[in-house]
């Protein structure tokens, strides 16, 4: 295996942290981060070590800079980006291709809310 792209997310509808229910919290460290760890848990032993393998964690800008109504998702695509650099300082002695979390992608939940927001 030579890359692997985990783009797994979901966010919830807009609101306050303090007003998330425990259930929609639970699963949004599901989907958005813990998924992404059982997934490349389950490619480990099939990527290309001596080639070098590249993994890539797509992320959000929210994880540096989060969007007020959408702080859950965005406190999830910081911990990802934290899950990625605790595997990259994990993986550096060893592993030869690329660890990475990219967010510089267009989300059109995060657009539309920052549209709303300048009016």
């Amino acid at each position: 295996m030579d890359v692997l792209v985990n783009n797994a997310a979901v966010s919830p509808r807009p609101g306050p942290l303090v007003d998330i229910e425990e259930s929609v919290w639970d699963k949004l460290f599901e989907i958005n981060v813990k998924a992404g760890l059982m997934l490349l848990k389950l490619c480990y032993e099939h990527m290309s070590g001596d080639r070098g393998a590249n993994v890539l964690f797509v992320s959000s800008i929210a994880a540096y800079n989060p969007i007020s109504p959408l702080g859950a998702y965005g406190v999830t695509k910081t911990t990802l980006l934290g899950l990625t650099k605790a595997l990259a300082q994990e993986w550096i002695r060893w592993y030869q291709g690329e660890l990475s979390c990219s967010w510089n992608c267009e989300n059109e939940i995060l657009l539309h809310v920052v549209e709303e927001r300048s009016g």
